[in-house]
């Protein structure tokens, strides 16, 4: 299909970025400091590339957002933020006053909170408040223990709330870590040390189901409202003007006590 006009404008303004001599020289000194950061720093690809601004990804539009989330939410907890363009486009959508992120990465700190959110690295610098909604977009996969994590997010959304969720398929559980005289031009990564038990299917959509099963595995209380299918975009570097993977974005309710199953729509 098409893409809609939102992301058609993402893939402009990353084609413009790369395609112009100045632009391709930009992206080339980016893409040197990036590698050298990580060998001679030990930085992991993911705070070099927040250091330096490099990648900027896209989730969803606000349309497609909106279509998924079928509401409103006072305040909203973002789970790797990042450069914070999806965490605005889901403030936005949900109408959020108190936005508040948790992000590993230092330099995108600094980011999100010129951007007017709270930013912490652990839970424990937000307190002890309880969240509307939260929003996992493409974590579960990138972190060691993603069920510990899902259950510690989901113990901070109210009875009802909404949690998103959102992840590559097929599941590929990988962490990026920062190692010193890491060879150069190569990525650092090594597989999670426990990561969601998501059983291999020969579809997409067979995958999502598995997904969900496993994510329900370690967070009984969730259940499924809607989910749908999206292109999850990253913008370019010396090679491409972007980057495309297969992604599936589920919206989940943290249900109350004995309440009844609900009912999911695919969208």
């Amino acid at each position: 299909s098409q893409p809609d006009a939102e992301l058609a404008a993402f893939l402009a303004e990353s084609a413009a970025a790369t395609n112009s001599t100045l632009g391709r020289m930009r992206a080339l000194a980016k893409r040197r400091l990036f590698w050298g950061l990580q060998r001679w720093l030990g930085l992991s690809r993911t705070d070099a590339s927040g250091l330096l601004s490099m990648a900027t990804l896209y989730v969803g539009s606000h349309q497609q957002f909106k279509a998924l989330v079928n509401g409103t939410a006072a305040s909203l907890l973002d789970v790797g933020s990042g450069t914070g363009t999806e965490t605005q486009k889901l403030a936005n959508v949900l109408e959020s006053d108190d936005v508040a992120c948790l992000e590993s990465s230092k330099a995108m700190r600094v980011t999100l909170r010129g951007m007017g959110f709270r930013a912490e690295a652990t839970p424990d610098e937000l307190g002890d408040e309880a969240f509307a909604a939260a929003s996992l977009l493409n974590v579960l996969d990138r972190c060691d223990e993603p069920g510990a994590l899902l259950n510690l997010v989901a113990d901070r959304v109210a009875d009802g709330g909404l949690v998103l969720i959102a992840s590559v398929l097929p599941y590929s559980p990988m962490v990026h870590e920062g190692r010193f005289l890491s060879p150069y031009g190569k990525a650092q990564s090594r597989r999670a040390k426990r990561p969601l038990q998501v059983k291999p299917a020969r579809t997409f959509e067979a995958g999502a189901i598995n997904f969900v099963n496993s994510v329900q595995a370690a967070r009984p209380g969730l259940q499924l409202e809607s989910w749908t299918r999206l292109p999850y975009v990253s913008s370019g570097d010396t090679g491409r003007t972007h980057y495309v993977l297969d992604q599936a974005v589920f919206a989940f309710r943290n249900a109350m006590k004995d309440a009844p199953p609900a009912a999911c729509a695919k969208r």
